[in-house]
């Protein structure tokens, strides 16, 4: 409870987790200038180099409205005399112009003139730079180019999943150079665009508290706090539909409140034609014998089409090319409109869309829902205590059914929590795992969010790519296997 009222009250609390401080050296003498020059040569391939005999040509990409208009001079003050000045690297920065600029800089970029791309600025830059990334018809190699994020926003979690929370601590590790291998989601919308994730999607809740504090933003992260306690004080429920593929060691485990929920489902099922009065937003009945009727006016909304047009499928084959889908394809030639009742049962007339036995299927109003990637969305913020960068799978959390001021309570307790990850321990929280899913939005009292971006409330398909693309850590970084195989190649090269 004191670390969320140091939130309210804009005192951020310090975290344990390691850091790194520039200090001064005492000066090395030396007898002649080329004799100093090749000593500083010498320590710079062993310190920053990675033993190469040429300096890493770095592009930093600054947004410089982040962090309260502060980016670009963190970045000259913080980074680049240490990458440039002491380092000796070839530092090219480049300052975005309006929202996509990062996004078209990546895209345009030579991959054989840049060993690694800084981005400096919050987590929707990130956003951009890997929309680039991994829309370029050499998408498989560019993914391999790392990624390294220097805090500079107001969430800046990919900064702090990747164990920097601050400019000193990014501009050591680039030169350290530790690098992970790093989930990536695909997210389709229709009617063909594809977009990539690493960090959450978010509904409900954790949406709102974002989208409704923007006016705030000079706040800084106390603005998400406010968000918090006008969202507990309104304890809503959201409508929407979700069906899920888990990893596979959760694949035997029975899934309790999903198999409550199918029961109530077929007990309401009789009632056809029922649409959802909260969002005004059609809601194909679940059991009814209006469903593939509904489901197809659902789509052809979805696809831009007027209802009661011939409408046409959406399928895999409709969305730009990129890493492969094999568990999307599990859904049937054509992607489902909306989620059927149970998984093996059809979600259209002819039986040619479905979600197959294994996945699992939830159609109850939520109050909290959010599908995350790495530990951290936000500083201060470890929303997925169960995360790593390389997992193979995202960690679905929810939160339903909480009424009244216990209710309040409750939804009080996870918030305070989860600043440190502790919220897993919370009664009302629900998780899962999480390697495909399709998401149908059914209510428009909220937003729908991918890495803090807002999209359209259409249907989303996921599906994860294990250790797509690479980011910087920290090498002293206390959960990831990379900085621990760096450190114990760092201890054998000692002894030896």
């Amino acid at each position: 409870m004191p670390g969320f009222w140091s939130h309210l009250l804009g005192a951020m609390q310090q975290t344990a987790a390691p850091r790194f401080r520039l200090h001064k050296t005492l000066p090395l003498e030396c007898s002649t200038g080329s004799e100093a020059s090749s000593l500083v040569q010498q320590i710079r391939q062993a310190a920053a180099w990675c033993g190469k005999e040429k300096p890493p040509r770095v592009l930093a990409i600054i947004n410089p409205k982040s962090g309260q208009g502060r980016a670009v001079k963190l970045f000259q003050s913080c980074v680049q005399p240490v990458l440039e000045g002491a380092a000796g690297m070839s530092v090219t920065s480049m300052v975005t112009q309006h929202a996509g600029h990062a996004s078209q800089l990546v895209a345009g970029l030579n991959l054989d003139s840049v060993d690694l791309l800084a981005v400096v600025g919050g987590d929707g830059l990130v956003f951009e730079g890997l929309q680039g990334l991994l829309s370029r018809p050499d998408w498989d190699r560019a993914r391999l180019l790392p990624i390294t994020h220097i805090p500079g926003g107001s969430g800046n979690g990919l900064a702090h999943s990747c164990g920097l929370h601050d400019s000193a601590t990014a501009a050591f590790a680039i030169c350290k150079r530790v690098v992970s291998p790093m989930d990536v989601a695909s997210a389709l919308q229709p009617p063909n665009r594809r977009m990539y994730i690493m960090l959450s999607t978010t509904y409900g809740m954790m949406s709102n508290l974002d989208v409704n504090t923007e006016p705030l933003r000079w706040m800084g992260d106390v603005r998400f706090t406010l968000g918090a306690l006008w969202e507990i004080l309104k304890l809503q429920s959201y409508h929407a539909s979700i069906a899920w593929l888990p990893a596979a060691d959760q694949l035997q485990q029975p899934n309790a409140a999903a198999a409550t929920l199918a029961v109530q489902n077929s007990s309401s099922a009789a009632s056809k034609g029922s649409t959802n009065s909260h969002a005004g937003v059609l809601e194909p009945p679940v059991g009814s014998n209006a469903a593939s009727e509904q489901s197809a006016e659902f789509v052809k909304a979805a696809v831009g089409e007027p209802a009661g047009a011939p409408g046409r499928t959406v399928s895999l084959q409709d969305f730009p090319a990129g890493p492969g889908l094999p568990l999307l394809k599990q859904l049937g030639p054509h992607l489902p409109a909306f989620v059927p009742q149970q998984p093996g049962t059809s979600s259209s007339s002819n039986g040619s869309s479905s979600v197959p036995l294994g996945w699992r299927v939830m159609h109850e109003p939520l109050q909290l829902w959010s599908l995350i990637n790495p530990p951290y969305i936000a500083a201060q913020y470890r929303a997925n205590p169960w995360g790593c960068l390389n997992s193979g799978h995202m960690n679905m959390m929810w939160v339903k059914g909480l009424k009244g001021m216990q209710g309040r309570l409750q939804a009080l307790d996870v918030q305070v929590k989860a600043e440190q990850g502790l919220h897993g321990s919370c009664p009302c929280l629900e998780h899962e795992t999480m390697r495909a899913m399709m998401f149908i939005p059914r209510d428009s009292n909220t937003y729908l969010q991918l890495d803090g971006e807002v999209v359209p409330s259409v249907p989303l398909y996921l599906e994860v790519h294990n250790g797509l693309i690479r980011v910087v850590i920290n090498p002293a970084h206390p959960d990831e296997p990379a900085a621990s195989f760096s450190r114990a190649a760092a201890t054998a090269r000692n002894v030896l």
